[in-house]
Parts: C-alpha cells; structure tokens; sequence
C-alpha cells in the first residue's frame, strides 16, 4: 500500500518541476541568443529626421506569451518606436517595429550609434546596435531677384521713405547657429539703380534695447547713452560677386557705427568705410533699428553692368545679449560666412 502513494509523491514532484522549468521567467531568457534583431538598413545617412524598420524573430523552442517592446537609445537622436507595447512574439514568425528617428538640437554632421534593446516584462532580453550617419545640408533656395530702378536715388538718412523701397527684394534670416527658428530675428530689404547696392536693414529690439534709446532720432555718437554703447548686437550683409574670390561684408551696428570688411581664404580685413565710397545711415525708434547703405558697385571690384547678372548674398544677425545667438539667411553654421553657403540673386529691370 505504500509503494504506489511514494510513486505518486514522486511523479507529483516530476510534474512541478518540469511544469516551472517551462515557466516564461525561468526559459526565454536561457535562449535569448535565438531571438534575431536586424534593421532593415546598415547604413542610413539622414538629414534632420528619418524613418526605418527594425525586424525581430524568434527561433526559441515555444512562443513568448508576453509583449516583446523594442527601446531605443541615442545621445544624438530622439527616438519613437511603433507599436510601444510590442507583440506578443511566435516562434519561427518576423515582426516589424518602426523606428522614427528625429535629431537633437545642437548635433553637428557625424556618425552617431543607437542602440536597441529587447525587453520583456522590464527585463532586457536582446540588444541590437547600429550606427546612423547624419550630414547637414544647405537649404536650396531658389534665386530672388534684385530690382534694378529707374526712380530718384534713395537719400542716406535711414528712413527708407523713398518709392524704390517699395518694390526692393526683402530677405530675413530663418536660422540660427542651433539649427533653430531665430529668436531675434532681422530682415534687409536689396535694391539697385545699376551702379549701387542700396541696403536697408529693419532689426526688432528686445526689452533692454528699448530702454536704452527710446527718442526717434538719427543716431550720433553724442546722442547714445552708455548702456546703448555696451550692447552687441551687428548685422553685416555678405555680397560675392560672380568676378573674383574675395566675399565683401557690411557691418552695422545700432550705435551708429559700421564696417567695411573682407573675407580671402578664411583670413578677415577691415578697409575704411569713407575711402571705400560707402555711406550708411543709422536711425532709432521705439521698437526697432533701422540701417541704411549704399555700396557702389566698384568697391567690390565687379566688371561691368551688374543687370542680368547673378551673385551670391548673405545676411547676418549676431546678436550678443540675452537670448545670445547668431542667425543667418542661407547655408548652415558651419558655412554662412563662406559663399558656397550663400544664396543666389540676379539683378534685372
């Protein structure tokens, strides 16, 4: 009588046991190197933002009773996966996860890992590692046209009263050295009677501005108080000719001074604005600076009439006090200062 109930105390024991050996907890982590992650892509070179799929498969012994999620992580990129709760994972069947991948604020042109990683129940079941090659481009912008005119010459005074304003190609500066929508943002209208570059610059004040010079005047320098004098804040327009190498900036600053500049081969040189026959005006309102220039054709050695001909142009905000930051029509922050940057426009009647 005693020998069939050991037998069952026995078998009882066998069948518990082999009932928790086959337990999820204790058997898909042992076979983990059976579940295959590969993205369907080796090498991604993206631009800002990208999407892709990621496949999984499972060659374990039985089905995973439990959602298998896939996380990702990357210092150079947010990551968002979808489906975020997973799948319940069958032996011998493929299953896809999209990956959107959008880059971080401040990442520069490079080559950047990202990793992912298989979990189950919060626990890590495989990992899968790639990396993802992200190349900055330079916006395309299509060529803007420069009107040349026929009316009076505008009068250098900073007041842009004049008609030809009216109808002058206005550009504004769209991005930031963050890859950002600009903060202070800044516009510059363009305009040409055929032998000058007449510029016109409108720049948006932030609160301290505004305290400092709050009188509508023509700026002077006995008219400007300390704190105005302090304050760092420049527009310069960038011009390179269709003849030549050189790049020729334009400085102007709210305090009424200005500059003349030169770029050759990553080297800058500053020439004097009245020999150069440039004139510039500067003049204050409540709300914003305004600037005014003309820049003889000659000065920047172009041959010839400049109707129908293309050049390439920039404009510049650098702005130094609170929100700090440096803003720019065209090209990317490694090269708004160079003309490969540059936008493209054509003078014509």
């Amino acid at each position: 009588m005693k020998r069939p109930f050991l037998l069952y105390i026995v078998l009882g024991i066998l069948f518990v046991s082999g009932d928790a050996a086959g337990h999820i907890c204790d058997n898909i982590f042992r076979e983990a190197n059976k579940i295959i992650i590969k993205a369907e892509v080796s090498n991604l070179v993206i631009d800002k933002e990208a999407s892709f799929k990621v496949f999984m498969q499972s060659n374990m012994r039985r089905s995973i009773a439990s959602n298998v999620t896939l996380v990702g992580k990357s210092k150079a990129f947010d990551i968002e996966i979808k489906p975020p709760n997973g799948y319940w994972i069958r032996r011998g069947k493929r299953y896809e996860y999209t990956v959107r991948l959008k880059l971080k604020p401040g990442f520069k042109s490079g080559n950047y890992p990202i990793n992912f990683d298989a979990m189950v129940d919060n626990r890590r079941l495989r990992s899968y590692s790639m990396r993802m090659a992200f190349e900055e481009k330079t916006p395309v912008r299509s060529i803007q046209r420069i009107p040349i005119f026929s009316d009076e010459v505008p009068t250098i005074d900073g007041r842009l009263a004049e008609e030809c304003w009216k109808s002058a190609l206005r550009l504004q500066t769209v991005l930031n050295t963050k890859n950002e929508k600009p903060v202070m943002p800044a516009a510059v209208f363009l305009t040409s009677n055929g032998e000058n570059i007449y510029v016109a610059i409108a720049v948006r004040k932030n609160g301290r501005q505004r305290r400092a010079q709050k009188k509508v005047e023509t700026l002077t320098e006995s008219g400007l108080n300390e704190d105005f004098h302090r304050m760092r804040d420049h527009f310069m327009v960038l011009f390179a000719p269709p003849e030549g190498t050189e790049v020729y900036g334009f400085k102007v600053m709210p305090s009424g001074k200005w500059e003349v500049l030169t770029f050759h081969g990553g080297k800058e040189t500053k020439h004097d604005m009245v020999m150069s026959g440039v004139k510039a005006a500067v003049i204050n309102s409540s709300n914003v600076w305004n600037a005014e220039l003309c820049v003889p054709v000659a000065v920047m050695n172009a041959e010839g009439k400049i109707a129908g001909k293309t050049w390439r142009v920039n404009i510049v905000r650098d702005y130094g006090e609170t929100p700090q930051e440096t803003s720019f029509w065209s090209g990317t922050a490694e090269n708004y200062l160079e003309s490969e940057g540059f936008g493209e426009v054509v003078f014509s009647r």
